[in-house]
């Protein structure tokens, strides 16, 4: 019962799975995303979704900053 009730809610896949180690360049930018969807039915249907977007940008001297929505 406990699984069936959190099964729609289990988490994006990490970024940090679909990224490289390579520090982008100063001006270079990242765009990651990820979507998914989960129904189930017990007493009635319902229907879960989330996205995720994830934007990075190269700095210079091997730094980048990014931020993270979801």
């Amino acid at each position: 019962m406990l699984l069936s009730a959190v099964a729609g809610c289990t988490p994006l896949v990490p970024f940090h799975l679909a990224e490289t180690s390579q520090v982008l360049s100063a001006g270079e930018v990242s765009v990651s995303g990820a979507a998914g969807a989960e129904s189930f039915v017990q007493s009635k249907p319902d229907f879960l979704g989330g996205i995720g977007l994830r934007v990075r940008g190269g700095v210079g001297h091997r730094q980048e900053l990014g931020g993270e929505v979801f």
